[in-house]
């Protein structure tokens, strides 16, 4: 083998050595995460308890299912539901205000390559809910709770999963990382939550 091939081919090598046993232990996908809650943050969000909430359904299901489930996960409510579940209306609803979803993509150059050139997107994640008291459901508190970052595709995925904090290969919906920050956000608005409830 000629010596200038020698240095390219040995990188390479070492570069499938690499990614691809990665790959295998952390995934072949990567999603970011919100950030961790600080240890005070934590210590807040246990702190607060919010009474049952009914969750309206909507016109695309995914979107209330996906509300319903990750309300459920933060932990913050009594009992959560969807508002025809209930024998008598919970005092708060929620209701999907704007829908927050990926993209799709076809990742050709990882699929011809078997993964080892991946594939980057940029997708938003989130809840964009409105919570109403079911006697004034006019009146709405809108919790807005989204972020951003790349998704990687490929077999390097699993180094970006391995190495870099707030990364996952599994579906960010369902980490308590994304549990606990969707719930932050909620607590923070605790106050105007319990002015609906004091009316």
């Amino acid at each position: 083998m000629k010596r200038r091939y020698r240095i390219p081919i040995t990188m390479f090598a070492a570069y499938v050595l690499l990614v691809v046993p990665t790959g295998l232990m952390k995934g072949c996908a990567s999603s970011k995460l919100p950030s961790k809650l600080s240890k005070d943050q934590k210590t807040e969000l246990r702190s607060v308890r919010l009474p049952a909430i009914g969750v309206e359904r909507y016109e695309y299901p995914a979107y209330s299912d996906s509300l319903k489930s990750n309300l459920t996960r933060t932990g913050l409510f009594e009992k959560v539901g969807f508002v025809d579940e209930f024998k008598t209306p919970p005092d708060l609803i929620a209701k999907v205000e704007n829908r927050i979803y990926g993209r799709a993509v076809i990742p050709v150059l990882t699929g011809v390559s078997l993964g080892l050139i991946p594939t980057w997107e940029k997708e938003e994640h989130g809840e964009s809910f409105s919570i109403s008291h079911k006697s004034r459901l006019g009146q709405k508190l809108l919790i807005d709770f989204r972020y951003s970052g790349n998704t990687i595709l490929g077999w390097p995925s699993g180094l970006c999963n391995l190495l870099i904090p707030d990364r996952t290969d599994n579906d960010v919906n369902a980490h308590p990382q994304y549990a606990e920050a969707l719930g932050y956000a909620i607590a923070q608005k605790k106050g105007e939550i319990a002015k609906f409830l004091e009316k």
